[in-house]
């Protein structure tokens, strides 16, 4: 198998298109039975001679074909001892936490013996492809049209395929466990995304409802809830989309799409913060944040009690297999589970430390969103809207033919504040005042926020 050229040379000795073959040596023209065989048939019931130049062996003689045998066996003895050693050496650099094999996309390949480093480019892409399938219910062929149109296709430039595409969303790699033929090992390259994303994931693509794909993409689909608790549906009438309640007890009707995006600009256009508001609040909170940061260097207690516990049951498991005690099927599904388990208990592990860079950069999103959030919604398409919407606000209601939007923490935090600090800031000395306690405890807010942060 795989030795296309081989092959085709066998087919035609057996049409008799030649009288015989040279070979350079015996290991090089088969280092397995089955094709030994195949070439001693040939010689034996097709009359095909076998010369090999450099070995000087008779194959027209009975003492010459013992001697080649002795020689192929010899021949299938190294290759397979070959193969043990580099199979030693791989799972050698597994069991070390480096993955000896092309890296996976989204991650870069340093050399021979170093661990896989994350792609700046690739892997935000790949991080949100775990988030649309997990969040969004994307189907594969959507994940692989997000991906095509991000430059991830192909070397040949077309979109990957479904089984790409499962491959991606299936591979642990990306939580830190490499999985290689059912055995998995405890990588040491820095994750990806976290294991509750990827366990979210997983349950969608287990699910008997997975990505079902949708005929139509509406702007708001599975956004806005009527006042009876159920979505509203949304339908295409005479070339305007209709947002309607289907439930028959529910005195509230239907609301034209364009409608919906009016209220939702009209309300936008009022969060306008004041410019020393927002400066103020980052400044404030960074600094608070930033103290915090420099007084946490010490790893949680308990979680390195679970991880050396899972440890010690890693090691008795294995003790189990050696004993006879546990088949082996048994042992990898086992191991497997611990393994993620260690991957889980380190991402917890990792949460009790600030990640201030990426703090610093969640709350400069915020604070530039607070600026700009009507701005963003206007001149993004439609699925930057969509993601503005789910990320900045819990859920939209329609209430007696209205629109009410509800924000998010944190964006919420500096909104229903923005009625007390507009304009105020620049008005009389006690004014002032309250201004300075009102951002005390916003900032208060948001370290609180931030502290329990989680990326």
């Amino acid at each position: 198998m795989g030795r296309v050229k081989f092959n085709q040379m066998l087919q035609e000795l057996s049409r008799k298109k030649a009288q015989g073959v040279i070979f350079h040596k015996i290991d090089r023209s088969t280092r397995n039975h089955s094709d030994w065989s195949r070439l001693i048939d040939l010689r034996d019931f097709s009359d095909i001679k076998l010369y090999f130049s450099a070995d000087g062996i008779d194959m027209t003689t009975r003492s010459g074909r013992f001697v080649a045998d002795i020689n192929m066996a010899m021949s299938k003895h190294y290759i397979d001892n070959l193969t043990e050693e580099v199979k030693k050496g791989l799972y050698g650099r597994l069991k070390q936490g480096l993955y000896p094999f092309k890296a996976p996309i989204g991650y870069l390949d340093m050399g021979g013996g170093k661990l896989k480093e994350i792609d700046p480019t690739k892997a935000p892409i790949i991080k949100e492809a775990f988030r649309l399938c997990a969040e969004e219910r994307y189907t594969f062929n959507k994940v692989s049209a997000y991906l095509a149109k991000n430059g991830l296709t192909t070397s040949t430039g077309r979109a990957y395929g479904k089984s790409t595409v499962s491959r991606i969303l299936h591979n642990p790699f990306y939580v830190g466990v490499m999985e290689v033929k059912n055995k998995t090992f405890i990588g040491k390259h820095e994750k990806l995304i976290s294991t509750k994303l990827f366990h979210k994931t997983q349950n969608i693509l287990s699910s008997k409802k997975t990505l079902s794909q949708g005929k139509h993409d509406y702007l708001y689909r599975q956004l806005i809830t009527c006042d009876c608790g159920k979505n509203l549906i949304a339908e295409k009438q005479k070339g305007r989309v209709y947002y309607r309640c289907h439930n028959r007890d529910c005195l509230e009707t239907t609301i034209r799409e364009d409608r919906i995006t009016s209220f939702l600009k009209k309300d936008f256009n009022k969060f306008k913060l004041d410019d020393y508001f927002i400066k103020e609040i980052g400044k404030r909170t960074l600094a608070k944040l930033g103290q915090k940061n420099q007084n946490q260097n010490k790893f949680n207690s308990t979680i390195k009690l679970h991880l050396a516990n899972a440890d010690g049951r890693l090691n008795k498991l294995t003790d189990l297999l050696l004993d006879g005690s546990v088949d082996k099927e048994y042992y990898l599904t086992k191991k497997k589970n611990i393994h993620m388990e260690i991957a889980n208990l380190e991402d917890k592990q990792a949460e009790k430390l600030l990640n201030f860079k990426e703090i610093e950069r969640e709350l400069k999103k915020l604070l530039e969103l607070s600026t700009s959030l009507y701005s963003a919604y206007i001149l993004g398409n439609k699925q930057e809207k969509r993601l503005l919407l789910k990320k900045a606000f819990s859920n939209l209601y329609l209430i007696n033919g209205t629109l009410v939007i509800e924000p998010k923490e944190p964006l919420s935090l500096l909104l229903f504040s923005s009625s007390v600090l507009l304009g105020g800031l620049n008005q009389t000395n006690t004014r002032k005042l309250s201004c300075q306690e009102q951002i005390d405890t916003i900032v208060n807010k948001l370290f609180e926020y931030f502290t329990n942060y989680r990326s």
